[in-house]
């Protein structure tokens, strides 16, 4: 097992990791350990980049923390984004009729809400939601990061006439309402979803995930499958596991991605990701 897990660290050319339970500790920080291994790993040649549900504002903290100059993966694979120039070099929007749709339904149920563009985030009234874009903001302002611009939804949603729209996300507790808006969603025919977090929906055109990104930037760096080493923690990485040579799953992630990994990490306040890539990657 050891030395299958070592020659799999030895093909490696780019490494991806989710941020939010992965790279990110409880405290939603990275660590000086993840850091120093981050830039060793990249002083060896091999790249280093991440994939995640955020828009890409949502990540220039870390992405200037860890000084990333490889094009990142946001919204779950809906957009590869240049963090050296500041803007999309491939994107997937959402049907804009479909997203209308369902915006309408959300409504109509009276969810929690809110739908994602390159630069603003729109909201559902009294969304809970938007403190965690509202502390972001704050966290940003104070290091002197682009803020997100956050906007409520009109009355009927024409505020979102002509914009693209990269990702809507759905916030329900109540499990009758989610299992109603996730069969909905099946009937879309360029609509999908995924979860990143209990009582979260994340929606996106139907062709986007993780994994979907990851082989989209693979092809813009020219690399094969087994030349990339991947780490996740839920159920939205699982695409991701799939189209990597050396999936890594962390020690906190659920059950079911555990299943799709050729290796289970320390936790990720453990810093699990500095520690596989230390052992196996740069041995």
């Amino acid at each position: 097992m050891e030395e299958e897990m070592v020659s799999l660290g030895r093909r490696i050319k780019l490494i991806v990791s989710d941020i939010d339970g992965t790279l990110l500790n409880s405290k939603r920080e990275v660590s000086k350990a993840s850091m120093d291994v981050i830039w060793k790993s990249r002083d060896e040649g091999i790249m280093f980049s991440i994939c995640t549900g955020r828009i890409a504002t949502m990540t220039e903290y870390y992405t200037e923390r860890l000084q990333i100059k490889t094009p990142i993966i946001t919204a779950n694979g809906a957009v590869i984004w240049d963090c050296v120039r500041k803007k999309s070099i491939f994107d997937v929007p959402m049907d804009t009729n479909e997203v209308i749709e369902l915006l309408k339904m959300c409504k109509s149920l009276k969810l929690d809400y809110s739908a994602l563009t390159l630069g603003t985030s729109y909201f559902s009234e009294n969304s809970l939601r938007l403190n965690r874009f509202l502390e972001y903001n704050r966290f940003a302002s104070d290091n002197g990061m682009s803020e997100m611009k956050l906007e409520f939804f009109d009355e009927e949603h024409h505020c979102m006439d002509g914009l693209k729209v990269y990702k809507v996300l759905i916030y329900e507790k109540e499990l009758k309402k989610l299992k109603l808006m996730q069969d909905y969603i099946n009937e879309l025919p360029n609509t999908g979803f995924t979860s990143s977090e209990p009582g979260l929906i994340d929606v996106s055109e139907a062709r986007v995930n993780k994994g979907y990104g990851l082989k989209k930037l693979a092809e813009h760096l020219g690399l094969k499958k087994e030349e990339i080493c991947v780490f996740g923690d839920y159920d939205n990485d699982i695409p991701m596991l799939e189209n990597a040579g050396f999936p890594v799953a962390m020690g906190n992630s659920c059950e079911n991605l555990k299943e799709h990994a050729s290796l289970v990490t320390k936790t990720n306040d453990e810093d699990g990701v500095a520690w596989a890539i230390r052992r196996y990657i740069l041995g």
